[in-house]
Order: C-alpha cells, then sequence, then structure tokens
C-alpha cells in the first residue's frame, strides 16, 4: 500500500481479531489452529519468560506498550489458573516415544528454534524434521500426552 499521512490527533484502531486471521499474513490456515506454523524470532519466546509478552507486526494479543491491554495480567492470571486446575484434575504422563526418551542417547528433546515446545520424537516427526531441515526450516513440535482424571481420595478427617 502507500504510505498515508494521519493529521495530529487522528484516533487510530488495529483490530487484532482480523490482523491475526489475516491469510495474507498468516496463510491460507489463518482461520485454523496451527502451534507448528512457522513463527518469527519476536512472536515466540526465546528464553526469558518472565513479564515478556511475544508481539511483532501481525501478532501482538496484548497490543504495544505504553497502551497495552488492561486485561493483560488479568489473562496471564487465569491462564495459570486453568493450568492449576487441570493439573489439580487430571494426571499427565509421558506417551510413547517420550516415556522412554534419553538424552544420552536420543536427540534434545527442547527445540533449539527458541520456540517453548518440544520437538516431536514420533517416527513421523522425526522423518517431517530430517525434511524440514533440509530447507534450513525448523523441527516439527509436539509431544502427545496421556491425560487420565484424578481419583478422589477420602481424606481421614481429624
Amino acid at each position: 500500500g502507500k504510505l498515508v499521512t494521519l493529521p495530529k490527533g487522528t484516533y487510530v484502531q488495529i483490530p487484532n481479531w482480523s490482523r491475526h486471521r489475516n491469510t495474507a499474513l498468516w496463510g491460507e490456515d489463518a482461520e485454523v489452529f496451527n502451534p507448528l506454523r512457522e513463527f518469527k524470532d519476536d512472536e515466540i519466546w526465546s528464553g526469558n519468560y518472565k513479564a515478556y509478552n511475544p508481539a511483532s507486526k501481525r501478532f501482538s494479543p496484548f497490543t504495544f506498550q505504553p497502551r497495552d491491554c488492561l486485561g493483560k495480567n488479568f489473562a496471564q492470571m487465569e491462564m495459570r489458573m486453568i493450568l492449576a486446575h487441570l493439573f489439580h484434575k487430571f494426571k499427565f504422563s509421558l506417551s510413547e516415544p517420550y516415556a522412554k526418551w534419553d538424552p544420552k542417547v536420543d536427540i534434545p528433546l527442547e527445540n533449539n528454534q527458541g520456540t517453548s515446545g518440544p520437538r516431536d520424537l514420533t517416527p513421523e516427526g522425526r522423518a517431517e524434521s530430517k525434511e524440514r531441515n533440509e530447507d534450513h526450516r525448523a523441527d516439527k513440535l509436539g509431544m502427545w500426552l496421556i491425560v487420565e482424571p484424578r481419583v478422589p481420595t477420602r481424606k481421614a478427617r481429624l
């Protein structure tokens, strides 16, 4: 597009919902949840989790400072509460091949591309990672877990 000059004081709004679903920015599958999508460096965590919100020209879930989202801290606290509830109600265990992963023999589980996701160690995931690496792209990410409801135990009353 062309550069546009706006008069001082003009109200400008960038609707995140439409930008986060824009096929020109994200590709034809913009409407589909795809954690394996190719992310840019400023859209992923790079080791410092404290008070860090990934943001780029195409991805900014909590907008930008100094006018950050008023609900950002609440949303992040709510996400932590949901995780705590899930861990309280369900038992998580590693599925194959993660349960037998040996750091001395196997490839590193963590992805060295800067994302917070683990490598896909399934045979299909390893094959796709090999193809991706030939094109200098990141490994396929993903981890499969076994999730079972926790059985409530009776607690003795004192």
